[in-house]
């Protein structure tokens, strides 16, 4: 990837909602809304330039999808057992 070169992540993740986007949208404080994103209730990505941001297909109709949670929970599982559930 260059500065020249679109970033591959934008098409792969899709449309992302900001701190105060995401709040308005769930109805929560943008407090709850980094909380949701340190507890794993929510999806949230750190860019390089320091911006959070939350992929718009966690949520639907006003609310996070059901079992989004657990997705997350159980993906980060995966990556704090070395070895486990990883071929190679």
């Amino acid at each position: 990837m260059t500065e020249d070169a679109p970033n591959p992540w934008a098409e792969i993740v899709g449309p992302c909602y900001t701190v105060s986007s995401v709040a308005r949208a769930l109805g929560w404080s943008e407090e709850e809304v980094m909380e949701g994103g340190r507890t794993l209730r929510l999806l949230m990505l750190h860019t390089d330039d320091g911006v959070y941001l939350f992929p718009s297909f966690q949520l639907l109709d006003g609310k996070v999808v059901e079992g989004l949670r657990e997705v997350l929970s159980f993906s980060r599982r995966g990556q704090t057992t070395p070895g486990r559930g990883r071929s190679g």
